[in-house]
């Protein structure tokens, strides 16, 4: 993979939240930055962006009405 060199001004407060985000994950300043641009630049899934949450939301459905509308969701959600 060949790379270009790029050069950019930071605030102080932002280079030394870098630098301590490098040292607490045991890399390199260049790689915090390439890594942040990468997530803001680069397009990915949305399964991909959100996968941590699944499974998080946790909702207590047997008192909630069954509505037609939820219903006919369900129905046609291949998830479920």
């Amino acid at each position: 993979m060949t790379t270009k060199l790029l050069t950019v001004r930071v605030e102080t407060e932002l280079w030394d939240a870098a630098v301590r985000r490098a040292e607490a994950l045991g890399t390199s300043v260049s790689q915090v930055v390439r890594e942040a641009l990468s997530d803001a630049v680069v397009a990915r899934p949305l399964g991909d962006r959100v996968g941590l949450l699944r499974g998080l939301i946790q909702a207590d459905t047997a008192d909630a009405p069954q509505d037609d509308w939820q219903s006919e969701i369900r129905a046609h959600n291949w998830r479920s």
